[in-house]
C-alpha cells in the first residue's frame, strides 16, 4: 500500500521521512523559542505593571518619607522621638520598596524600559541622593544594595 502512494523507491522513502520528521522538530523548537521569547517579555511586562501599581497605593508613604528627607535636621542630632522614629520606619519601607524594585530590574525580571518612561528610575534617584544626604540614613548602602546599584536607564 506505501508503494501505491509513494511512488518513489523503498530506498528514498526513509530520507524523506528523516527530512519531514527534522523539519516538524525544527519548526517545532523555533516555535519553542518564540513563544519562550514573548512569554518572558510579557512577564516582565507584568511584573512591572504590579510595582507601577503599588508605587500608587504607596505613593503616600513615598511623600512622606521625602518631606522627612528634606526636611532640616537641627546639629548636632538629638534624641529619636515617636515621631521621627514613625518617620523613619516610613522612610525603610519605601527603601525596601525601592530595594526590590532595583532588585527586579538588575535581575531582568522587571521591563527596563517600561519602568523608566514611567519615572520611578527617577524617583528611584531621587530618593537614593537624599537618602544618602541624610544624617540618619539607617546605614543605606548596606541594608539596600539594589537601591543604590539601580542605574536609572535601560541597558
Amino acid at each position: 500500500m506505501f508503494l501505491l502512494q509513494n511512488p518513489l523507491p523503498l530506498a528514498a522513502a526513509p530520507l524523506f521521512a528523516v527530512k519531514d520528521i527534522a523539519s516538524f522538530v525544527g519548526g517545532g523548537l523555533v516555535g519553542v523559542l518564540i513563544n519562550q521569547f514573548y512569554s518572558r517579555r510579557q512577564a516582565r511586562t507584568e511584573v512591572s505593571l504590579k510595582l507601577i501599581d503599588h508605587y500608587f497605593e504607596m505613593y503616600g508613604d513615598l511623600e512622606a518619607a521625602n518631606t522627612y528627607l528634606a526636611g532640616p535636621l537641627p546639629v548636632p542630632l538629638p534624641e529619636l522621638t515617636q515621631e521621627e522614629a514613625k518617620a523613619l520606619n516610613i522612610v525603610r519601607k519605601v527603601a525596601d520598596w525601592f530595594d526590590t524594585v532595583g532588585r527586579l530590574y538588575g535581575s531582568g525580571y522587571a521591563n527596563r524600559r517600561l519602568l523608566d518612561e514611567v519615572g520611578i528610575g527617577d524617583l528611584m534617584i531621587q530618593f537614593r541622593r537624599q537618602l544618602e544626604n541624610h544624617p540618619r540614613n539607617c546605614n543605606a548602602h548596606t541594608q539596600w544594595r539594589n537601591l543604590f546599584a539601580y542605574p536609572g536607564k535601560p541597558d
